[in-house]
């Protein structure tokens, strides 16, 4: 046999195996060593930063959006922070507080801030506009 036949069939072998043998092998593996499904109510605590610089008018929206969300309200957090904003934003983003909000802390460093208070597993950032 030349070089060319053994390069052509191992190239045969290989990719027979990539595209056959694996997906077998791997299927064969999880039939015997099946794991148990994991249980619905382990959703990880997740913390939702809104950074807003003067949003008055899309604030409320925001956050009535990031209130509805179909996630457990113990696991979920939602900081809110202005950077100095020089319109009503704060008061605004303020009223949904009865909801279980936390405090709105002002000042020019909200992601900082955010990040150091988080205790969440997962954080995220938005604005108001998205």
């Amino acid at each position: 046999m030349s070089n060319a036949h053994i390069l052509f069939w191992a190239s045969v072998v290989l990719l027979g195996y990539t595209y056959l043998g694996y997906p077998v092998l791997m299927f064969a593996w999880a039939s015997l060593r099946s794991r148990p499904p994991r249980p619905r109510d382990s959703e990880p605590p997740v913390t939702v930063l809104v950074v807003a610089h003067n949003e008055s008018t899309r604030i409320t929206t925001r956050l009535d959006n990031l209130l509805s969300l179909d996630y457990p309200s113990d696991k979920l957090e939602i900081m809110i922070g202005s950077d100095g904003s020089t319109d009503d934003t704060v008061e605004r983003a303020r009223k949904p507080q009865a909801d279980g909000l936390p405090e709105i802390e002002p000042g020019p460093y909200p992601l900082r801030f955010a990040l150091v208070h988080n205790h969440a597993t997962f954080s995220g950032m938005t604005r108001c506009d998205s």
